[in-house]
């Protein structure tokens, strides 16, 4: 069974650098979508963009994520929960990417 996660790319930043929620994200800052659909494999997402400080993450369905510029995700990677919003900041984004695995 395939899952799909969606990833959102922002110049926006909570200002303290922790706590990143919901209401950290200005939508006139959205530079980027991309939309990765994994089944029983590893898929990259592009490169984020330069510009990119804050990504929000979100999958239909239970897998994993793993951030690199070449990144493979696995069984030991981060886990990431279905229809649960996840937000990370992107501190050097040039060249970076997020691969996803689904669980299912």
């Amino acid at each position: 069974m395939s899952a799909t996660l969606y990833i959102l790319e922002t110049q926006g930043q909570a200002k303290d650098g922790i706590g990143l929620q919901a209401s950290a994200v200005d939508i006139s800052l959205i530079i980027n979508k991309q939309a990765i659909v994994s089944s029983s494999s590893s898929v990259p997402s592009s490169k984020f963009n330069q510009m990119t400080h804050l990504i929000r993450l979100w999958a239909d369905g239970d897998g994993y994520i793993e951030f690199g510029p070449n990144p493979t995700a696995t069984t030991s990677s981060i886990p990431i929960a279905a229809k649960t919003a996840e937000y990370f900041a992107v501190s050097l984004p040039d060249g970076i990417k997020v691969a996803f695995l689904s669980a299912a």
